[in-house]
């Protein structure tokens, strides 16, 4: 399957030409663990940064001097609350992609994994980042669990995204090779799928297609996705075209006036694979139409929606 990749796109001032980078996304997952563990740093830096300007330790300061380390602590604690906000607009993105994707949901203990382990106690804070004041161990005591948390989120949620991605990757594959129109867009059917009576003998005999009648020379279209297994004349169907769609799904397309693919060739959906004939036995022109199941016929309406549904 083709690997998925973001691009960033790198618009530098001046005359400089515009870069940009692809980059996987299972990197996703490690680059927002990257961040935030800079964003942990830098808060560490802010603290000593801090402390030398204010003599070594803001709690020996004047109450300016603490007041303005705590501000920035709390500044600091502003832009991990913007974190969590889009962490949890994204969390509702990611429960709705996963009902689409027919995934379970992700229980909500398990969104809080690992959230309750040992944490640093304030004692541990003051000493760590040289403070003296309670509470400015307190407000680092308390970023420093948000943080954490943030990263075992952001990383469940990334996770979580990869499989949404992979699960509906799966799901268009499918459908892409899922028979889903009428090869002749603008027929009309003259004969249904089962039990009918043979035009020649006049008996009772099983028809394992839909016939389609269209003027000689209507393009025929492939119903789904695939790979051509067979091009060529057969008994009693004339011109015939078969197309292998994976998952147990085979099209087969008969009494054709031309073949427009060759075996071995890879076909998509809405395009012209054949044209409308008289060869083998007919008594009109028209499209004998078999949709294959395991290798065993089943009713080609199944696999044709409405007209009025668009299909890519």
């Amino acid at each position: 399957m083709r690997r998925r990749h973001i691009t960033i796109i790198v618009v530098p001032h001046g005359n400089s030409r515009i870069r940009s980078f692809r980059l996987p996304l299972a990197w996703l997952a490690p680059l927002a663990v990257v961040f935030l563990v800079i964003l942990v740093f830098a808060l560490s830096l802010a603290g000593s940064s801090l402390n030398s300007r204010l003599g070594g330790n803001p709690g020996s300061g004047s109450s300016r001097e603490k007041a303005l380390f705590r501000n920035k602590l709390k500044t600091i604690s502003g832009t991990v609350q913007e974190l969590r906000d889009m962490l949890t607009r994204n969390m509702e993105f990611e429960k709705k992609a996963r009902i689409l994707a027919n995934l379970e949901p992700i229980d909500d203990e398990v969104r809080q994994m690992g959230v309750g382990g040992p944490e640093s106690s304030e004692s541990g804070v003051l000493e760590s980042y040289r403070v003296t004041d309670p509470l400015v161990a307190k407000d680092i005591k308390e970023t420093e669990t948000e943080l954490d948390e943030l990263i075992r989120q952001t990383r469940l949620q990334t996770e979580s995204l990869s499989e949404v991605v992979t699960k509906l990757e799966e799901r268009k594959a499918l459908w892409d090779h899922t028979p889903s129109i009428c090869p002749v867009p603008g027929g009309f059917k003259s004969s249904g799928f089962g039990s009918r009576t043979d035009p020649f003998t006049g008996s009772q005999a099983p028809h394992e297609g839909v016939d389609i009648c269209a003027p000689v020379g209507t393009p025929i279209l492939a119903t789904a996705d695939g790979t051509v297994t067979y091009a060529g004349r057969h008994a009693g169907y004339g011109l015939t075209l078969g197309i292998d769609h994976g998952h147990g799904l085979t099209t087969w397309y008969a009494h054709l006036g031309s073949i427009k693919v060759g075996k071995g060739q890879a076909v998509k959906r809405n395009q012209v694979v054949a044209a409308v004939g008289t060869s083998g036995r007919v008594t009109a022109p028209h499209v004998h139409y078999e949709v294959r199941s395991n290798l065993k016929p089943v009713d080609p309406a199944q696999y044709m929606l409405p007209s009025g549904v668009v299909v890519d």
